[in-house]
């Protein structure tokens, strides 16, 4: 399966493109899955710590998706949709001018994966509160990326270590919540 991002949908027709607006440029590639599992998929449901149960082998194969998925950029769907001359069934109109197939010939898809168990830390900070030391103030910021490396979680990882700074030296100072 190729995903893309139709420009009608999140892109250059509803508006400015990054950087100068919200929608996502043609060159885009969207993020994302085509099954609905959350977290790590070798704990299905469960959660996923050193030393706890990771499916893996016929059993993780049970689980993963069947079907290789890979997003590509609406740019690049072009020389696709040509090959595709007809849509049987037809096509709803909502979807627009978009044949779904047979193509004139065959597609081949290749998707390369690495499926890979590896080491994530979650960093955790705790700081009593004076009068009620039984609640909580959560906050916390994703840490992985999806494209472009550390540019991706950036912007929310730079606020939580100014966060964390400035209350740690509120905390050395002796302030308590």
């Amino acid at each position: 399966m190729i995903l893309y991002s139709d420009p009608a949908d999140s892109g250059s027709d509803r508006g400015d493109v990054y950087p100068n607006g919200p929608w996502l440029p043609n060159t885009g590639v969207q993020r994302g899955n085509v099954k609905s599992i959350k977290g790590d998929i070798s704990t299905f449901l469960y959660p996923s710590y050193e030393g706890g149960y990771h499916a893996d082998g016929e059993e993780l194969a049970k689980i993963a998706p069947k079907i290789p998925v890979i997003p590509i950029p609406y740019n690049d769907i072009g020389p696709i949709h040509e090959l595709i001359v007809t849509s049987d069934p037809a096509t709803p109109e909502e979807w627009g001018n978009y044949n779904i197939g047979p193509s004139a010939e065959n597609i081949e898809l290749n998707v390369k994966t690495n499926d890979t168990l590896a080491l994530c830390r979650n960093i955790i900070g705790v700081i009593e509160g004076k009068e009620e030391p039984d609640r909580y103030v959560l906050v916390g910021v994703h840490r992985d990326a999806w494209i472009h490396g550390a540019v991706d979680p950036v912007s929310g990882m730079s606020t939580i270590l100014e966060i964390s700074r400035a209350i740690g030296e509120q905390v050395k100072a002796g302030w308590q919540p």
